[in-house]
């Protein structure tokens, strides 16, 4: 089982690889993200600019409602920190990533299963680390609404955090 803090820095370093400015240790609502990884992009697929942000907690314990409250707290700081302004050419994904080292007996599949929150032009995306299963877990649920994204957004999850390095997403 790889340490939290080798699985944090290894994180740190793809999102690096990958354009994001990663700042550690950030104030999010009344808990401390171990880091914080933003980035605009420009892209075509998406219709304009898209304002990226990846937010890592390490947690002893998590439940599927502390999970689902984290994961609205890094949405709200990350959609204040693009200025609140959305569509027409700006979208926003917000990844909460809730890591390990060993989760609830069942909680992946309920994170897997349990549907996106809706925002307009913006994506919450919360996902789960499990160390000892070297596992990631997000919503894997065929979606009508925004699949074109989800999937990407899937893809993403995969390749910056897997414990072990990025692996090829099941949809």
């Amino acid at each position: 089982m790889m340490d939290p803090g080798t699985y944090l820095t290894a994180v740190a370093g793809r999102l690096t690889q990958d354009g994001f400015e990663v700042t550690p240790n950030v104030v999010i609502g009344d808990r401390q993200a171990d880091l914080w990884a933003a980035r605009r992009k420009f892209q075509a697929t998406k219709f304009g600019s898209v304002s990226t942000f990846v937010v890592v907690s390490r947690h002893e314990s998590v439940d599927a409602a502390e999970l689902a409250a984290y994961s609205s707290a890094c949405f709200q700081a990350a959609m204040e920190r693009t200025g609140g302004v959305r569509g027409l050419g700006s979208a926003g994904v917000c990844y909460a990533v809730c890591v390990c080292e060993h989760a609830a007996a069942n909680l992946d599949s309920t994170v897997e299963t349990t549907a996106l929150v809706k925002h307009w032009a913006s994506f919450e995306f919360p996902v789960l680390v499990d160390l000892a299963a070297n596992s990631v877990a997000y919503n894997r649920q065929r979606a009508f609404w925004g699949a074109a994204y989800i999937r990407g957004f899937r893809k993403a999850a995969d390749k910056w955090l897997q414990p072990g390095g990025s692996r090829v997403p099941t949809d």
